[in-house]
C-alpha cells in the first residue's frame, strides 16, 4: 500500500494499492477561495473535504484491479 499515488505503482510486480490525495484538485479550490477573498468577497471560511481517490491493484491481496492503473 502506497500514500500518494506513485507514477510506478502499475509498473510493479504486484501492482500497488494507493491512495491519492488529490493536490491538483485541493490547489484548485484554495486558489479559488483565495481569488473570491482577495476580489472582496467577505464571506467566512468553509471547510472543503475532498475524497482522495483509491487505486485497488493486487498488492492488496484480494486479485483485483479497481479504481486506477
Amino acid at each position: 500500500m502506497s500514500f500518494d499515488e506513485p507514477v510506478s505503482a502499475d509498473l510493479l510486480d504486484p501492482p500497488m494499492t494507493s491512495l491519492d490525495r488529490l493536490d491538483r484538485d485541493l490547489g484548485r479550490v484554495a486558489a479559488e477561495a483565495l481569488l473570491r477573498s482577495l476580489g472582496g468577497d467577505d464571506a467566512p471560511g468553509q471547510t472543503v473535504r475532498l475524497p482522495p481517490g483509491l487505486s485497488v491493484r493486487s498488492s492488496c491481496g484480494c486479485g483485483l484491479t479497481v479504481g486506477g492503473g
